[in-house]
C-alpha cells in the first residue's frame, strides 16, 4: 500500500513536470534559440513554394526572399512532340533574390534556374532548388500557346 502511494506520487510529479515543460515558452529570450548570453541557432528551413511570375518566397525570418520575375525560354520537349535524341532540352527561369547582407543593407540579384543543368543555386546559407515548372508543354511550349501568366514554379528552399 505504502509501495503503491509513492509510485503514484512519483508518477503524479513527473506528469507535472511533463505539463510544465510543455507550457513553457521556448521562444523566450533565454529560450534554447540563444539570446543575450549566447549565440543564436541557425533556423533550420525546408519549405516548398509554388509561385507565378511576379510573386515573391520568403523564408521565415525575412532574410531571404526570391521573386520569379519570368520564363527566359522553354525548349521542353512536348509529351506528344517526336524529340531529336541527345538534345538538351530545357526552360531557363529567371528570379530575384534578395538578402540582407551584415549592417543589414539589402542586397538583390538575378540568378537563372534551369529545368535540365542549373537545378539549385546557393545563396548566403540557402538553397534555391528548382522542383518543377508547370504546365509541362504537349507538343512545344510555343506550339501550346503558353503564355507567362500560365507559368507555375514550384521552388524550394533548404538551409544549408
Amino acid at each position: 500500500m505504502i509501495r503503491q502511494r509513492a509510485t503514484v506520487r512519483v508518477l503524479c510529479g513527473l506528469i507535472l513536470v511533463g505539463t510544465m515543460t510543455a507550457c513553457s515558452d521556448s521562444a523566450s529570450p533565454t529560450g534554447p534559440t540563444g539570446g543575450p548570453s549566447g549565440p543564436v541557432s541557425p533556423q533550420v528551413v525546408d519549405r516548398t513554394y509554388t509561385l507565378a511570375i511576379g510573386q515573391a518566397a520568403a523564408v521565415p525570418d525575412g532574410t531571404v526572399e526570391v521573386s520569379f520575375k519570368r520564363v527566359v525560354k522553354d525548349e521542353r520537349c512536348g509529351s506528344a512532340a517526336n524529340c531529336i535524341a541527345g538534345r538538351v532540352f530545357e526552360a531557363t527561369l529567371e528570379f530575384d533574390v534578395s538578402y540582407h547582407k551584415d549592417g543589414g543593407i539589402k542586397i538583390t540579384m538575378p540568378i537563372q534556374l534551369s529545368t535540365d543543368t542549373a537545378k539549385a543555386a546557393r545563396i548566403t546559407g540557402y538553397t534555391v532548388s528548382l522542383e518543377q515548372l508547370a504546365p509541362y508543354p504537349i507538343g512545344s511550349a510555343a506550339f501550346d500557346g503558353l503564355k507567362p501568366e500560365d507559368y507555375r514554379v514550384t521552388l524550394r528552399i533548404t538551409s544549408n
